[in-house]
């Protein structure tokens, strides 16, 4: 009577596990993280910008400096009209 109760185990015992794949999906995972996350946080960020490139109407290019803080806009000469 033995025999027969766990001859079900026997049988169970040659399918394939399904914790390899699971394991494999998890590491995967793990190292997606490494790769997307933790690396771009280690990385130097790029330098910052220094001049501001314009096309001019000749179809040349120019490097504008960057106002500094503390510097006031050039006033408009604007039209009013008068009433």
């Amino acid at each position: 009577m033995s025999e027969t109760v766990f001859a079900p185990a026997r049988e169970r015992a040659r399918e394939p596990s399904p914790v390899v794949p699971l394991m494999i999906l998890v590491l995967g995972l793990a190292v997606a993280t490494m790769w997307f996350v933790v690396l771009p946080t280690l990385e130097k960020p790029p330098p910052g910008r220094t001049c501001e490139v314009v096309f001019l109407t000749n179809g040349n290019t120019s490097c504008i400096e960057p106002p500094l803080p503390g510097m006031r806009a050039m006033p408009r000469n604007v039209k009013r009209s008068s009433r």
